[in-house]
């Protein structure tokens, strides 16, 4: 199930990731994602081109890995406020 985001933010995300406009790719090559919880990470533009789903936490090593796009927002990752904006 679906967690806390509006559906136009979801939206957005399943959009730009899969069509890949660079513009939401200027950081380090990679898209800022934020999670429901206030985690932060980034998917690299090589990974989301390949539609691999890994994305990086920003304030640790870890690493975050789905098996696709949609399970990825269902746990509750979305680009980040300054990515909607």
């Amino acid at each position: 199930m679906s967690q806390g985001w509006p559906d136009s933010h979801k939206q957005k995300t399943i959009e730009v990731l899969e069509y890949l406009p660079l513009s939401f790719f200027a950081h380090e090559l990679s898209c800022l994602l934020k999670h429901i919880d206030g985690r932060v990470g980034k998917i690299s533009l090589e990974n989301a081109f390949s539609c691999r789903w890994l994305i990086q936490l920003l304030d640790s090593p870890d690493k975050i890995e789905f098996q696709s796009l949609q399970e990825m927002i269902e746990s509750g990752w979305s680009l980040s406020d300054t990515q909607l904006n």
